[in-house]
């Protein structure tokens, strides 16, 4: 979501932000249902895409999930909600997020950078292709929640395919040590996004399976 302009008064500051026509994801989701192989791996290269260059200005985002990405009248992804966003130098300590989606880096308050962004991305693809988050997803207590994303194995769905394309890429995303998960940029290079055309996704020159 870009910012056009900012204007204040005596009492204000004002964001004048691009209007985006469309749903958010949460709604998508629910309409969608299970989101197939191709359209989940399209989701989730518009996110890396969104995440590369939020880490080309030091820019961490801190709170995705899918009510804070919408998908526009195009059907592409776009990230918005930065009011937990901060520039950083290094490590940011700030305990913060939606409980599920929180990197265990951001829990235990040892410190994180931009690969917080990247495990809130795995809950997302984990959640397009199983149908509930991987972690704490029955649980309506947010220290509970946080126990389960700290200490709890990594399990799928007994009905999910165990060859499921997205597996490898959701294991390397939702790996506990922060460095293993690689960067927005490393990513690209990932398997699962082999046959995705970087450049036509880059201009929305590829079509989704869902417009809303």
């Amino acid at each position: 979501m870009r910012l056009v302009k900012t204007f204040k008064d005596e009492h204000r500051v004002y964001f004048l932000l691009e209007y985006i026509n469309g749903i958010d994801m949460w709604d998508a989701l629910r309409e969608i249902n299970l989101v197939s192989n191709f359209q989940a791996r399209f989701y989730v290269g518009c996110m890396t895409l969104a995440l590369e260059h939020l880490a080309e200005k030091n820019i961490l985002h801190r709170d995705l999930k899918p009510e804070n990405v919408m998908v526009d009248s195009d059907g592409y992804a776009r990230l918005i909600d930065f009011g937990t966003a901060k520039i950083i130098k290094g490590r940011t300590f700030t305990i913060l997020g939606t409980p599920h989606y929180m990197a265990p880096e951001v829990i235990t308050g040892n410190g994180y950078s931009n690969a917080c962004d990247l495990w809130s991305v795995g809950i997302m693809l984990y959640e397009f292709v199983a149908g509930g988050v991987p972690f704490g997803e029955e649980c309506p207590d947010p220290y509970g929640v946080y126990h389960a994303v700290t200490c709890d194995p990594l399990n799928f769905p007994r009905q999910m395919d165990k060859k499921h394309p997205s597996i490898p890429v959701i294991r390397q995303l939702l790996d506990r040590q922060a460095p293993k998960r690689g960067t927005a940029e490393s990513l690209k290079k990932h398997e699962w996004f082999k046959g995705l055309n970087w450049e036509d996704l880059n201009f929305h020159s590829i079509r989704p399976d869902y417009i809303p």
